[in-house]
């Protein structure tokens, strides 16, 4: 006999038009990634269930990992009736499954229960239950990841005081649930992490992206197992997770991914994915890559650039031109810039695309180079989101159409 299966339809309490849209799974903030059913061809994009709602597509926390499940009224109907009740949905009561939401969050991945956390054991450390909760770590470390950020340690050993910075996170292997400590290393390099040796490059690779960039074969207990590993953004030191964990997104931030980039982020390489939507409401493009710290996929950041571009010096002025503020907060978050007409040092007028490079260090490119053309875009992204971000009116239309009178391929 043919196995029958629901969909769970949910609608956004906050939506004025309260939509019906499928569940497709869920990011690292606990917010729920939706399908909306009026773009739908197949109920199989959805997540799908049993008819006892247990879910076969998912990993067990999924429902312990929604932020705010009450913000939502779910529907369980069956896959059989998706045709139907997308056309017209009618009296969707019948299908509300709320109750059985409540029930299986509570079932199948019950939070941690607190009262088990040894709270004085903490605070001879110098850190308080109310240090968590006001930087709102608490929430994080109860789903398995560390503190917000690295906390103050203050301790008292045989009358001499010890203090420095650590990222807490919670020690799950006794009964009574304590702590550990991670303090942060200023120059990692890793020659051997739980059996697997590290090459220069894969430090390279670390110190550069903060990822392996590769498959590593840890051993974890009793087992070899395949992991992505990752450093710690706050404390520098490598943590991983494991490549089964990770499971099939169609898109990060609603830029697709397709089925052979897939494949490169289960084998530990970036992939390219344009389209990526922002809180801000703007769209950028960038290369991803699994994140064992993030237990997800993440954008890849240079940690070069970061540690280095608060260092770099924009100045306010390139040779005959004085750059406007848009364009200096621009080049200064790391963003690309346009001068027309420069003065140039050999006496000739150009157009100059201006960007901070990996170390910080401004860089020029000529914008009368074919392979530099691809450079306005980025200045059109850049500005569209400095104007959106101010409120700005945005007249980037216009300007590539100017930028087309003038001869300019975009």
């Amino acid at each position: 006999m043919e196995q029958e299966f629901n969909i769970v339809l949910v609608t956004d309490k906050n939506d004025p038009e309260k939509k019906l849209k499928g569940i497709k799974g869920i990011d690292k903030q606990g917010t729920l990634e939706t399908f909306s059913l009026e773009d739908a061809i197949d109920p199989r994009q959805f997540s799908r269930f049993d008819k006892s709602l247990n879910p076969i597509s998912l990993a067990k926390n999924f429902w312990n990992l929604i932020t705010n499940p009450s913000n939502y009224l779910f529907y369980s109907v069956p896959e059989k009736q998706f045709e139907q009740l997308k056309n017209a949905p009618g009296d969707l009561k019948k299908y509300e499954a709320n109750d059985q939401v409540k029930s299986l969050i509570k079932e199948l991945a019950p939070m941690l229960d607190e009262s088990k956390i040894n709270w004085k054991a903490l605070e001879k450390w110098g850190i308080t239950k109310d240090d968590l909760v006001q930087n709102k770590s608490l929430p994080d470390m109860l789903k398995g990841n560390g503190s917000k950020e690295l906390m103050n340690v203050n301790i008292e050993i045989d009358g001499v005081k010890f203090s420095g910075q650590a990222r807490v996170f919670l020690d799950l292997n006794k009964d009574e649930i304590g702590f550990k400590l991670r303090t942060k290393i200023d120059i990692p390099y890793i020659t051997n992490f739980h059996g697997e040796k590290f090459t220069r490059e894969d430090n390279a690779n670390l110190k550069k992206t903060g990822n392996l960039g590769r498959i590593a074969m840890l051993q974890l207990g009793d087992k070899v197992e395949p992991c992505f590993v990752s450093l710690d953004r706050l404390t520098n030191r490598a943590t991983y997770m494991r490549v089964s964990s990770l499971k099939r997104k169609e898109n990060h931030r609603g830029a697709p991914i397709s089925d052979e980039a897939w494949q490169s982020i289960l084998a530990g390489r970036a992939v390219y994915l344009t389209g990526m939507k922002q809180k801000d409401g703007t769209f950028v493009d960038g290369y991803v890559q699994a994140n064992a710290e993030f237990k997800g996929i993440a954008v890849v950041r240079s940690r070069q650039q970061q540690q280095t571009t608060q260092q770099s010096y924009v100045p306010q002025k390139f040779r005959d031109q004085t750059l406007s503020d848009m364009q200096h907060e621009i080049l200064s978050t790391g963003g690309t810039i346009i001068l027309y007409n420069l003065n140039c040092s050999d006496g000739k007028n150009r157009d100059i695309f201006y960007k901070l490079n990996a170390k910080g260090i401004v860089k020029l490119y000529d914008a009368n180079h074919p392979a530099n053309r691809k450079l306005f875009e980025e200045v059109i992204r850049c500005e569209a989101a400095y104007k959106q971000k101010h409120g700005i009116a945005d007249d980037s239309q216009n300007k590539q159409q100017e930028s087309s009178k003038k001869g300019r391929k975009i």
